[in-house]
């Protein structure tokens, strides 16, 4: 360990202390939003590391983090200071010695505009300065993958909010749908999303881009058919494919990659938008400091001629008709979410559920607008609320790989919604039979569905490999 006078260390009877400090250093690509970081590989170790150093004598920690981080990457331009992350304290021996080392290390997250050209200083321990995407980083840091998952956090959390006000208005709106075998459903959608486009007042450009996530049915000629039928009504509706690993979350990034709109509008290919939907979500987010707004879910009442369906679909049904818990909900609801473009945050293709990705990065600054809302079909077999189910847990248990634990404790308290029990026993007798039922059902398929995760905790579900 390499260190001199100016350094601040202190020598003691119980040891020596050490006072650090370093940080990570974030580009984010401006064409698909991948996030890459910036470590060092140290002579004579294995795996890559966030640059630091010893803090000088008159110097704060956030100065010699800096100057740590361009002396090591030899940086022409300075990073542009984020956020504080924590301090992290441990001890540690050097060889042939007893005598125990104490050290103090405060980390920072720093960002470079430009993803400028990393160099191996001369006089540094250094084999190699390199820039690695998030994930790759992830998998090749021994240590401090706790803090690189913090540091991800705020980053995103931290990036400056461009409000679209007086003369930074937005000036166009992509609305983004991601369809895999969608021919049930496309045409509907698509014309309640053509109606919500038209009753925005303000001026805006807009566009409708449909992805075919390699769609095995009729989806896609159901869609050219559309645009055909819709051709010259002043709104662009484009349909592209999705080149990358099938799965909503590549089929999100494809759409983001194609357009370059201020704003992205992302709607399923199942549910229908109220009229008022985007002009409704486009004011909320201009009034409130948010990173991104969805909409309400509001359960389509329509007859089922088989009693089979029917008879599920009052059961699976309730909790949306009764919402007996004792504060609303505050999930993100992938049905139709609004964000800028600079909030957009490039999601790995292995994410599963990216409205509860999306909400864990932005959480508190994700709000629901109640009066933008969308009509879905409820589900109405058991063997699609299996499905589903074991799509939501085993997305949860994502979670845990994406956010550090701290960030997952946090949401999880603030998000969770408990039943109302004064509000059960209020309920009229049918609906408490079938809030009930809904009980015992969910019961019995969480416990189906933990015996499943927990013998193949990387069970990969429909969501991901579509079609296979």
């Amino acid at each position: 360990m390499q260190f001199n006078q100016a350094d601040q260390i202190k020598v003691t009877a119980e040891g020596v202390y050490h006072k650090s400090a370093g940080g990570f250093v974030f580009y984010e690509e401006e064409k698909t939003h991948r996030l890459f970081v910036a470590l060092i590989k140290p002579k004579g170790k294995d795996g890559f590391f966030i640059p630091k150093g010893h803090i000088k004598n008159g110097e704060t920690p956030k100065d010699a983090a800096t100057r740590e981080i361009r002396e090591e990457f030899v940086l022409d331009k300075t990073p542009e200071f984020i956020s504080e992350i924590g301090v992290e304290k441990y001890s540690f021996t050097l060889d042939n010695s007893d005598t125990i080392h104490f050290k103090e290390v405060t980390i920072f997250v720093f960002r470079l505009m430009t993803k400028e050209i990393l160099k191996v200083p001369k006089d540094e321990n250094i084999e190699q300065s390199q820039w690695l995407e998030f994930y790759n980083a992830l998998g090749q840091m021994p240590y401090d993958k706790e803090n690189l998952l913090r540091a991800r956090q705020i980053y995103y959390f931290k990036k400056p909010i461009i409000k679209h006000t007086g003369n930074n208005n937005p000036s166009s709106i992509s609305v983004c749908i991601p369809t895999f075998n969608g021919a049930g459903t496309i045409e509907k959608t698509l014309e309640s999303v053509l109606l919500s486009l038209e009753t925005i007042s303000i001026p805006l450009k807009k566009e409708i881009i449909v992805c075919l996530d390699h769609c095995t049915d009729n989806t896609a000629e159901l869609v050219t058919s559309f645009i055909q039928k819709y051709i010259n009504n002043g709104i662009q509706i484009k349909a592209i494919k999705n080149v990358y690993k099938r799965g909503k979350s590549a089929a999100m990034n494809t759409m983001f990659e194609y357009t370059n709109s201020d704003l992205l509008h992302f709607v399923d290919d199942d549910v229908i938008l109220d009229s008022n939907c985007a002009s409704r979500l486009i004011e909320a987010l201009s009034i409130n400091k948010t990173r991104c707004v969805f909409s309400k879910w509001v359960r389509s009442k329509r007859y089922e001629k088989n009693p089979y369906k029917r008879f599920w679909s009052a059961i699976l049904g309730i909790k949306f008709d009764a919402q007996p818990y004792r504060k609303p909900s505050e999930y993100l609801l992938g049905g139709s979410v609004l964000l800028l473009r600079e909030n957009y945050v490039y999601l790995s293709s292995d994410i599963a559920n990216e409205d509860q990705f999306l909400q864990y990065v932005y959480w508190p600054d994700t709000k629901k607008i109640n009066d933008s809302f969308l009509y879905f079909n409820s589900v109405n077999s058991i063997l699609d609320y299996y499905r589903r189910f074991i799509r939501i847990m085993g997305s949860s248990l994502q979670m845990n790989k994406e956010f550090s634990k701290d960030r997952i404790q946090f949401c999880s308290r603030e998000l969770k919604r408990r039943v109302d029990i004064k509000k059960v026993l209020n309920f009229p007798t049918n609906q408490l039979m079938l809030f009930s039922l809904y009980k015992i059902v969910r019961s019995i398929t969480h416990m189906i569905v933990s015996i499943r995760l927990f013998i193949n905790k990387d069970y990969a579900w429909r969501r991901i490999k579509q079609g296979t």
